[in-house]
């Protein structure tokens, strides 16, 4: 009866709040719209008039089944989806066509989904095909369990662990560091098509939803953050790459690199001349102070992520030779090192992490990477703890990027001018089960969406063969030019009509 009544005051708890439909729309709004109907016409009128042939054994799996879709196909199909996707995002969040109610927390129930959830991933556990330190998917693991954390943080207003969640953040733009730098250290690629391709990675569906919610590019601070660490260590690594051969000449590039993050951020006021520029961009209701402040808040991550990035291969052989050896005092070793990581652990933990929230803030980026060195260390401290990964967590590290932006419009909503302030509403009423019912359907929206932009990318950003652009400037400039040309209508004709209202 207790239990149930503690349920019960949490519905009540959660109180339901009144919608604010935005009447207005924008001129790009209604030129993103023209556009979708003319690939949805386009997608059916090639749909019902195509007639492929059947495919033979060669093209289909041995038994003439039907051939896979042309690239032309696919990519039409997904603009048609996306478009669709687009339009529920602006019902649900935009017009708030279903009701919207006020989040509650509740410390039993948050930890309840948590453990439920580790439970569920211990079962999907599987052996990696790659088992290193920092594998792929080890870190897509990874991204996977603090995106799932930091999406139940938002959902149900977990404000008691904000210093968590700033943690998490900060291991995210630590991958960002040790990823790309690892990346462009290997293949030494530092082509303006893999800078496109990453660029359309984490700004193709934001600038999507933006013009169709109408709102500003900081709203999804996540997007412009790591797309300015991408291109710091895209910077540093193509700047005379011949340097990055040598350990004086990286050593050189690492102390630049610190010497420019600590001119922008630690000293005082130099960020706010650097980044007026890119105000028109960076700007939320007209004031620089959340890019400021949300990128100065892991600003020493990336620089600690590339610098453990180029250890890594010396650290991983180093590990490989202890353990090949099979002695006992490798293992002992290993216990010995654990030791003062614990100890710091503990420091960081009572004299860093327990501070109040602004406080925190103040000191956070210098400590971050301390926590998540001794992560990386624990979860790869033996050859078993690293040969297995979770699959449900991989695949949800995988779509983090989709989750982020769609939280915002399908899964909470808008309370008037606040967004992901509300939660949005199928079943008024009953909490847990409203929560279960949205998180399904705004899981495999974001599934489809992490598909639908790598079908995109695949088609509008080819593999650039002997410096031939010619197909990627002919596939790019018919959607840019379909959508400035229908812009172009839309804002004249409202000109005309409306002459004060444009």
């Amino acid at each position: 009866a207790k239990t149930w009544l503690r349920y019960q005051n949490m519905a009540d708890i959660q109180e339901v709040w009144e919608t604010a439909p935005i009447s207005d729309i924008s001129s790009g709004q209604i030129a993103l719209f023209l556009l979708w109907l003319g690939t949805v016409i386009l997608d059916v009128y090639k749909t019902t008039t195509s007639n492929p042939k059947p495919a033979s054994p060669e093209e289909g799996d041995g038994g003439g089944t039907k051939p896979k879709a042309s690239i032309q196909k696919q990519a039409l199909r997904s603009a048609s989806v996306l478009g669709a996707f687009l339009m529920v995002f602006w019902l649900l969040d935009g017009r708030q066509v279903l009701p919207i109610q006020q989040k509650s927390y509740s410390r039993d129930v948050f930890i309840f989904i948590l453990l439920a959830i580790a439970c569920v991933s211990a079962q999907t556990i599987k052996t990696s095909k790659r088992p290193g330190i920092l594998s792929r998917e080890q870190t897509d693991e990874w991204k996977g369990w603090m995106q799932i954390v930091f999406l139940l943080y938002h959902y149900f207003a977990a404000k008691e662990i904000y210093n968590l969640i700033r943690m998490l953040i900060a291991a995210y733009v630590w991958m960002t560091g040790f990823g790309n730098f690892t990346y462009f250290l290997k293949t030494k690629d530092y082509s303006v098509w893999r800078v496109l391709k990453m660029l359309f990675r984490l700004n193709f569906l934001v600038v999507m939803i933006l013009v169709t919610m109408n709102t500003d590019y900081m709203l999804y601070y996540i997007c412009p953050m790591h797309t300015l660490w991408f291109l710091t260590v895209y910077a540093m690594m193509a700047i005379a790459p011949s340097l990055n051969e040598s350990v004086s000449g990286v050593c050189t590039k690492f102390a630049v690199y610190a010497v420019i993050i600590f001119i922008i951020w630690d000293i005082p006021a130099v960020g706010d001349v650097v980044w007026l520029p890119f105000k028109w961009l960076l700007q939320e209701k007209g004031s620089l102070h959340e890019w400021t402040f949300r990128s100065g808040l892991d600003h020493w991550a990336t620089f600690a992520g590339m610098v453990y990035a180029y250890v890594h291969p010396f650290l991983s052989e180093y590990v490989k030779k202890v353990e090949e050896s099979g002695s006992t005092a490798a293992n002992i070793f290993k216990g010995v090192i654990l030791l003062p990581m614990i100890l710091v652990l503990l420091w960081w933990y009572n004299g860093v992490f327990t501070l109040g929230k602004f406080d925190y803030n103040k000191v956070h980026t210098y400590y971050s990477w301390m926590p998540i060195l001794i992560y990386i260390y624990i979860r790869n401290m033996s050859c078993h703890s690293r040969s297995w990964h979770s699959g449900l967590l991989e695949q949800a590290g995988k779509i983090t990027l989709e989750t982020y932006l769609c939280q915002y419009h399908i899964w909470m909503a808008r309370h008037n001018e606040s967004h992901v302030a509300a939660i949005l509403t199928i079943i008024p009423g009953y909490p847990l089960v409203n929560f279960f019912f949205s998180t399904v359907a705004y899981v495999l929206i974001s599934q489809q969406l992490f598909n639908i932009t790598n079908v995109l990318s695949e088609y509008l950003l080819p593999k650039v063969k002997n410096g031939d652009w010619s197909v990627i400037k002919t596939r790019v400039k018919y959607p840019l030019g379909a959508f400035a040309t229908s812009f172009a209508i839309v804002f004249i004709a409202r000109l005309a009509i409306f002459p004060a209202g444009v």
